[in-house]
């Protein structure tokens, strides 16, 4: 991004953004891992999710998509006893493993709405993880 912004002109701008985003990023997910607290459920998560788990401070046992989930993989997935199913909210895959499992699906998104604001992906993705758990 800094090399970019380099070639555009716009290094300290660039450099505000990232400090304002790395503030954001750390406070949001210090939240949502208070929410989480002590609770180490199983996670499964649709491959572009990912890195939600992390931001929750929660280790992936399985993933899926981004193609729709085969019989094989299901059964694979449903043998790790998720509780807990981080979907692509844009294209949601993992019904068919929550009615086989009881797992909780939250459905987190990687794309901004409208108004084109990463930040708004963040906060609402840590809303969402953070209602999962009850806050």
């Amino acid at each position: 991004m800094l090399r970019l912004a380099g070639l555009f002109g716009t290094t300290a701008q660039a450099q505000d953004w990232l400090q304002r985003f790395d503030t954001m990023y750390a406070t949001l997910s210090s939240q949502v891992k208070a929410a989480v607290g002590d609770a180490r459920p199983v996670v499964v998560a649709h491959a572009f999710m990912t890195p939600w788990a992390a931001f929750a401070g929660l280790q992936v046992a399985g993933t899926f998509g981004p193609q729709p989930l085969t019989a094989d993989k299901n059964a694979e997935l449903a043998a790790k006893k998720p509780t807990i199913i981080f979907d692509n909210g844009h294209v949601p895959l993992g019904q068919p493993l929550a009615q086989q499992t009881g797992a909780k699906i939250i459905e987190l998104i990687n794309f901004p709405g409208n108004d084109l604001d990463l930040f708004g992906v963040f906060q609402k993705d840590a809303q969402l993880i953070m209602q999962a758990f009850g806050h």
